[in-house]
């Protein structure tokens, strides 16, 4: 089993997916500050 999981952690994949959604998380977040700055002005 904890091969498995070792394994699972060094899909290439798996990074990849992880650094997706991160990087859409971030979007998201920099389009809410943008939006909030918008109303400010």
């Amino acid at each position: 089993m904890q091969k498995k999981s070792l394994s699972l952690r060094e899909d290439p994949l798996l990074n990849d997916l992880n650094l997706l959604t991160r990087l859409l998380f971030l979007l998201v977040i920099f389009k809410k500050v943008f939006s909030m700055r918008n109303l400010n002005i």
